[in-house]
């Protein structure tokens, strides 16, 4: 737009310097096409505003549209976030609460299998039930009372009798025969293991009818009475002790043979007589055959085979070998079957 002003103001010139009335009047039109130009010009530009004023109207409303839409999204994710993270506690929870919930039933299984109770770990009302009568027999143990039971009495005849349990003792008192004594519960009827006499009989007896009394206590707590009822024979051990009895026993035997001919072996030696040597160096110094004769007579054979080994080796080396050699020999004869007592005294605490 700029060049063709220029162009249609130069042309004006020329033409008006070469004719000043015709310049006049493209002077005046060409001041006309500049105020229209110019008024053109204003409106684009305004139009221009206006549009960008439109468009940043619309920018600002999808910029704000986008944020809201982000927004939106960031909201959404938060609670799918908080959805999932509550997810993840509840499993936690529940993992934790099951692990509590089989320790607590392993506790109260080991708890019942230890009174004596058999009940089923996997069933909580079994469990419950057992932990009921666990704290029933409790409370029975802390306030000790009669109670009536079938026993077994010491000849053999079933009694309806009153018993007291306190702790690890059972007694049982029969009000119409006036027997008493101590219970054993190991079988399906408790059974009198240990009978009363008639003073520990009224003594009992006293306790059930007033509650106050000295009773019979076994301060071994029965043991005595259950060791004295078994009587097993050395064959009955035996068969208890199975198939290794027979490996001990011929480790004993065989200890037992060589005890024996060791003992015998020792007991065969003669007394050793430590001035042997000096009085028989002094008769045969002394040149006296008689002497030597009398002394030699009374020697053991294990000193006359050393006379006789220094005799017949003149040569000192020679005769240290033969002495060695000798010394050796009874030492392997004394020594004799000391390597099996040692080999069973070592194996015998792991059979046993």
């Amino acid at each position: 737009m700029s060049v063709l002003l220029a162009r249609i103001l130069v042309v004006s010139l020329l033409m008006a310097l070469c004719c000043p009335a015709f310049g006049n009047t493209v002077e005046r039109q060409l001041l006309v096409d500049i105020k229209r130009s110019k008024q053109s010009l204003a409106r684009l530009q305004q139009q221009q505003l206006k549009t960008r004023e439109k468009l940043a109207r619309q920018l600002s409303a999808l910029e704000m549209s986008v944020e809201k839409l982000r927004d939106e999204v960031g909201d959404m994710q938060r609670r799918e976030d908080e959805k999932t993270l509550a997810l993840d506690t509840l499993k936690e929870r529940l993992r934790t609460w099951q692990q509590q919930d089989a320790y607590q039933r392993h506790a109260i299984a080991q708890y019942l299998k230890a009174a004596g109770e058999s009940t089923d770990d996997s069933d909580f009302g079994s469990l419950l039930s057992g932990v009921e009568r666990a704290l029933a027999d409790l409370e029975q143990r802390l306030e000790p009372a009669w109670q009536s039971a079938n026993v077994v009495g010491s000849s053999g005849e079933l009694l309806a009798a009153q018993t007291l349990r306190l702790g690890p003792v059972t007694w049982m008192y029969d009000p119409a025969t006036g027997q008493a004594g101590v219970l054993s519960l190991t079988g399906d009827i408790p059974s009198v293991l240990l009978p009363f006499d008639s003073d520990s009989s009224a003594a009992l007896g006293r306790v059930y009818s007033s509650g106050s009394g000295q009773v019979f206590v076994d301060p071994t707590l029965s043991r005595v009475a259950k060791l004295s009822t078994q009587h097993d024979s050395a064959l009955g051990h035996l068969q208890k002790g199975g198939i290794w009895t027979l490996p001990i026993l011929l480790c004993a035997v065989v200890a037992l043979l060589c005890a024996l001919a060791k003992t015998w072996q020792l007991y065969r030696m003669p007394a050793v007589r430590p001035t042997a040597a000096a009085r028989l160096r002094t008769v045969l110094q002394g040149g006296d055959t008689k002497a030597v004769a009398e002394e030699l007579n009374s020697s053991t054979p294990a000193e006359l085979q050393i006379v006789e080994i220094c005799r017949n080796n003149p040569d000192i080396s020679t005769r240290e070998d033969a002495l060695f050699a000798y010394l050796m020999q009874r030492r392997e004869q004394l020594e004799k079957w000391l390597g099996a007592i040692a080999v069973i005294a070592a194996v015998a605490p792991l059979l046993g």
